[in-house]
């Protein structure tokens, strides 16, 4: 199966075509308030590299945040336009789901198998998620958004962070008895959101394409430009 992959919930504007879990081809720019600009460029680039069209995918998956609303309105509105056009099925994937599912092959390096997503809500706020990862991901607390004091009293025993946020929380004394992940492995990875793409068709998990919902977990207030 050829899942294609689309992240825009971030600073990393990315695309990725993934077949039985390997990468065929990627296009990443970190690069914040370029993603409308760049998004449909970055997908013919890829079928380009790929020498193959979108009628030779079997679905494409797409990051429905959290993150930045406008990124992730961006990429589901193109996303569901290449699915209704040409007839493929859409699959939406967490972004804190994606995060703790990149420790999925590094998890027996840990002494503990809890891993929690941090995502940078803004606002001294974190969108974050706990998971059980041992063989599969579980998630073990739900979908949340809270202040940076309100999270520390979640964390009460020893987990893995990943994520954007983690150089905002790193550095508090409550928390440093925890692993935190460092580098390029807290970002945002197309890749990931169709390798889980790939695994959600398998078992059938496929999204409405007129139910699919941008996941903003906090209300949308939008910026008024003066």
């Amino acid at each position: 199966m050829i899942v294609l992959g689309i992240d825009t919930c971030s600073s990393v504007c990315g695309v990725a075509l993934v077949e039985d879990k390997l990468t065929i081809s990627q296009f990443l720019i970190n690069l914040p308030n370029y993603h409308d600009e760049k998004l449909t460029l970055m997908v013919k680039n890829l079928f380009k590299i790929a020498s193959l069209n979108l009628k030779d995918i079997d679905a494409i998956s797409v990051a429905i945040g959290p993150g930045s609303f406008t990124g992730i309105r961006i990429g589901m509105s193109l996303a569901k336009g290449l699915s209704l056009a040409h007839d493929k099925p859409l699959i939406g994937v967490s972004t804190l789901d994606a995060l703790a599912y990149k420790l999925r092959g590094l998890i027996d390096f840990f002494d503990t198998d809890k891993v929690c997503s941090v995502i940078d809500a803004k606002r001294d706020e974190i969108y974050f998620s706990i998971y059980h990862l041992k063989n599969s991901l579980e998630r073990i607390y739900n979908y949340d958004c809270k202040t940076i004091e309100e999270f520390y009293n979640v964390i009460n025993e020893k987990v893995i962070f990943i994520g954007d946020a983690v150089p905002k929380i790193r550095n508090y004394e409550k928390l440093k008895s925890n692993f935190f992940i460092e580098g390029d492995l807290n970002l945002n990875d197309p890749s990931i959101i169709a390798q889980i793409g790939s695994e959600k068709l398998f078992n059938n998990m496929i999204d409405d394409i007129n139910l699919i919902e941008p996941l903003y977990i906090k209300d949308f207030n939008p910026k008024i430009k003066k």
